[in-house]
């Protein structure tokens, strides 16, 4: 009995030991070939995530064009913001001017800080039908969801502007009230003598009233941002108005003595709501992270022909051991009318038709067709063995 299981264990040792000196031929289906067997069907889904923090940028400084590598967040961050960022503060500055009297400093909300991030999920679904051992037909379809991370604050350092004062409306009704009460007095001393030098000056300090109480009007309620006291806008500001107080007073009529300013710098809520409230005359997009739904992208009509192929045989009834094969290619586009959104600063990106890698700049796909053709050389050494095949990628 000793002797037997003996003999027993000995055999299934050999037989281990078979197994693993000498395995058996392993079969496989080759899916990586762009051309398919008369017959065969391939169904393939691949997972692609691009992500990008940098752009391809284009600037000009001191009169010079400066092309290179930014961050993404490059035109939201700024040691003093102002109308680089925000354009409109361009008018603001000059109903500031108007209302100074005199040239101002170019306004200043603060410096910011942000961080920018894109990123494209990208599913395209391909579906290829070998009509001919030696021609394939296929489609891809791709589906893409898009997402931006936006993350900002803002340091009040250097700021001369902040948040516009509350009694702003009653400075400019009572401005509004001694305009009414000059040009009264300019009715009356004009009547009396049009040619008289206080009818002349009457009429002129009008005009610079009416000029100041429009250009402050706008100031106050269509930027979201007034200078601050102690700045030296709000200084300017103030100046002007002791002067015109004077004035008017030359001629009897009251003027208010002081000008509202600010005093609250902006914080992180009141910096966004200056881009996103409809009020202002600040426009822009909502500064958020934002994520776009899952979306239809190009659809892809293709075709594989193998051009030209030869191989090495070593039997009729065992594969080409070395092979080399020239195949070409053909596709036509589709592009979405309504939902291919321009892709941005994506740098270059792999294209899942061919394996390459093609540039995207800073461009939109028009809607229409395109159509793209080409003989696309295909060497590849192609290993062949009983079960199946091994090719570089």
């Amino acid at each position: 009995e000793i002797e037997r299981r003996m003999k027993v264990r000995t055999v299934k040792q050999l037989v281990v030991l078979a197994l693993i000196l000498a395995p058996l031929g392993l079969g496989a289906q080759e899916f990586s070939s762009p051309v398919l067997a008369a017959g065969q069907f391939r169904v393939e889904l691949s997972a692609l995530f691009y992500f990008t923090d940098e752009r391809f940028g284009r600037r000009v400084e001191d009169g010079s064009v400066i092309k290179e590598v930014e961050p993404l967040e490059f035109d939201f961050v700024d040691t003093a913001v102002g109308s680089r960022l925000f354009p409109a503060f361009e008018d603001l500055e000059a109903d500031l001017t108007t209302a100074a009297g005199t040239a101002i400093t170019p306004v200043v909300l603060g410096g910011t800080r942000a961080v920018l991030t894109r990123d494209v999920v990208w599913l395209p679904l391909r579906l290829d039908l070998g009509l001919r051992d030696w021609l394939t037909v296929g489609t891809t379809v791709p589906f893409s969801r898009r997402r931006a991370e936006f993350a900002t604050s803002i340091q009040a350092d250097g700021a001369d502007v902040g948040l516009p004062p509350g009694g702003a409306g009653t400075f400019l009704g009572e401005v509004f009230t001694a305009n009414e009460a000059l040009g009264g007095v300019v009715t009356t001393l004009c009547t009396a003598d049009p040619s008289s030098p206080a009818c002349s000056q009457a009429t002129s300090l009008l005009a610079a009233g009416v000029g100041y109480h429009e250009s402050l009007t706008r100031a106050y309620g269509d930027y979201g941002v007034f200078p601050l006291e102690g700045s030296g806008t709000g200084d300017a500001l103030q100046s002007n108005a002791t002067s015109l107080v004077n004035a008017y007073q030359a001629v009897g009529v009251s003027f208010p003595a002081t000008i509202p300013l600010a005093t609250e710098v902006l914080t992180e809520a009141t910096y966004l709501d200056l881009v996103s409230n409809p009020v202002y005359r600040v426009k822009g997009d909502s500064l958020q992270t934002w994520r776009s739904p899952w979306e239809l992208g190009d659809v892809e009509i293709h075709a594989n022909a193998r051009l030209w192929s030869i191989g090495l045989d070593t039997a009729p009834d065992e594969p080409d051991r070395l092979a080399t094969e020239l195949s070409g290619h053909w596709k036509r586009r589709r592009p979405e009318r309504l939902r291919v959104e321009r892709v941005r600063n994506l740098g270059r990106r792999k294209a899942p038709e061919h394996g390459g890698r093609v540039p995207v700049w800073d461009s939109a796909i028009d809607p229409g067709s395109q159509t793209s053709h080409g003989s696309g050389s295909d060497f590849r050494p192609r290993l062949s063995g009983a079960g199946g095949s091994l090719e570089p990628g």
